[in-house]
């Protein structure tokens, strides 16, 4: 039986951007090889945070989870994580996106563990990564972007390559994508996948300090004038990574909900009796009994996951 957050995270899943060698795995070399002699746009894989901001029939709205999740006012009560990047959103001219437009970025916050460390953060802390318009992605070197940049102050796509690849870089990526997965690791992880990626693209001057030592990957865009096809790379040492911190953050979800649900109707009954004046003050007085009488010892290991002051109780209205 799987848990209930792992129910929801399944269900909820969108379409996760296709690796470039599952096009070789279900569609051949012949296909691989239109796709990689068509217009390429490659941007740089950001391992942080996704946010998008958009005109959604004509309102301005906000989004987490690669535009899946709408950052409502009452979801912000409980979590100001998207609080910092909001406010200076706020003082921009939004009601200028054009309409049908959304915007998605990536957002650099030091309460976030990530596993790349970058020297310097981008223009108020977030980063293009594409834009949508009317439900159709449109590439990072689009026009548009620099434009919705600009309005937004942040900063526009970390583009590497925009044209037509040469032979060598087609070689190069049809080698990557088709290496053995047990293979891949030794061929392509750490110093030899930053590597790899310099050897096919020399990083603009603007884009420096987002090349460390370790890279997430790149993603690439297809365009063949009618639609894009997206495709990334990625280096495999962060996958496993990524599984890791996955593995630990299922354990610790599990063990968090052993400590509160046990005694649900104890505490939320002593919270009441405090005539909490708002749900989010009854939220907040409940959370207290929870930890005046949980064994939240057995949660001391995860301390270095949790984030400080990532959640508040904050004043706006709803």
């Amino acid at each position: 039986m799987i848990s209930f957050r792992q129910y929801i995270s399944r269900t909820t899943r969108i379409n996760e951007l296709a690796h470039l060698s599952d096009y070789l795995n279900k569609k051949g070399n012949t296909f691989l090889d239109e796709l990689l002699s068509r217009k390429v746009v490659c941007n740089l894989k950001i391992d942080q945070a996704a946010f998008a901001v958009g005109n959604v029939d004509g309102e301005v709205k906000y989004f987490g989870r690669e535009g899946r999740v709408e950052i409502t006012p009452f979801r912000r009560q409980g979590a100001d994580l998207y609080e910092e990047i909001i406010k200076h959103l706020q003082t921009r001219n939004l009601e200028h996106i054009p309409r049908g437009v959304v915007a998605f970025l990536e957002f650099f916050d030091e309460r976030l563990p990530t596993l790349i460390q970058y020297t310097q953060k981008p223009k108020n802390g977030l980063i293009v990564s594409y834009l949508k318009k009317d439900g159709k992605i449109l590439p990072p070197d689009h026009p548009l972007n620099e434009k919705i940049a600009d309005l937004l102050a942040v900063s526009p796509p970390p583009v590497l390559f925009a044209g037509k690849l040469d032979s060598k870089q087609k070689d190069k990526l049809t080698d990557y994508a088709n290496t053995p997965a047990e293979e891949l690791s030794r061929k392509y992880s750490g110093k030899n996948f930053v590597q790899f990626v310099l050897s096919l693209f020399v990083p603009p001057a603007k884009m420096k300090y987002l090349m460390t030592d370790n890279l997430e990957g790149l993603v690439f865009y297809f365009d063949n004038g009618k639609k894009i096809d997206m495709a990334k790379i990625t280096d495999p040492s962060f996958t496993e990574g990524i599984k890791e911190k996955g593995n630990k953050d299922d354990r610790f979800h599990s063990d968090l909900m052993a400590a509160i649900y046990k005694k649900l109707s104890e505490h939320s009954s002593k919270a009441l009796k405090k005539n909490p004046s708002s749900f989010v003050d009854f939220v907040y007085d409940m959370t207290q009994e929870y930890l005046k009488d949980s064994d939240v010892k057995k949660l001391a290991k995860y301390e270095s996951q949790v984030t400080a002051n990532r959640f508040a109780r904050l004043t706006f209205g709803l």
